[in-house]
């Protein structure tokens, strides 16, 4: 039924609320990352340039080496980073659609509710409405006794439609009392 798709519903929103904060988590990993690969090759960049201006040309051949391994695990933790951005966004995207299905099905689990206790209530009206036609051909055949025990099982038929709706019969207040 729509109560197991709802909680079906539940469990998918919060898988895919943890995967995407753990995504959130290796964004935030790998901006540090970047940020410290990024430090290191401007003190590199400097220490080149001293090599370079003192002519000591093999530092700075090593210097540029490390430079470019550096540049190349910046540039693939930046890859990383934009690939984890994206799938975070899909998954934002993703839970804003299974919020919305699980909003579905609860409305119609709810329309459904609905349905099944007006039915309920339109049902017993007509039974409260046989009832009272009954209860009223008993009183003009002098049958007090029938007509009492109709007027108890119309009351009863009564209190359960307003238990139900809040839209219920009124009782008859004009039946003439038996004498």
């Amino acid at each position: 039924g729509g109560g197991g798709e709802v909680a079906a519903c539940e469990e998918e929103i919060e898988a895919l609320q943890k995967e995407s904060l753990d995504l959130t988590k290796k964004v935030s990993k790998a901006k540090g990352t970047i940020a410290s690969l990024e430090g290191q090759l401007g003190e590199l960049e400097v220490q080149k340039q001293l090599a370079v201006d003192s002519k000591r040309f093999k530092e700075a051949g090593d210097v540029n080496a490390t430079i470019k391994a550096l540049t190349a695990a910046r540039d693939a933790e930046r890859g990383e980073m934009v690939g984890f951005n994206a799938r975070v966004t899909a998954l934002q995207e993703e839970i804003g659609e299974k919020r919305r299905r699980r909003q579905e099905l609860k409305d119609r689990e709810s329309e459904k509710q609905t349905r099944s206790i007006a039915g309920q209530v339109q049902m017993l009206k007509e039974q409260a409405g046989e009832l009272q036609l009954l209860m009223e051909e008993e009183i003009e055949g002098n049958d007090w006794e029938a007509a009492a025990l109709l007027q108890v099982e119309l009351e009863s038929i009564q209190a359960r439609c307003s238990m139900l709706d809040d839209d219920t019969l009124q009782p008859v207040d004009d039946t003439p009392t038996p004498a």
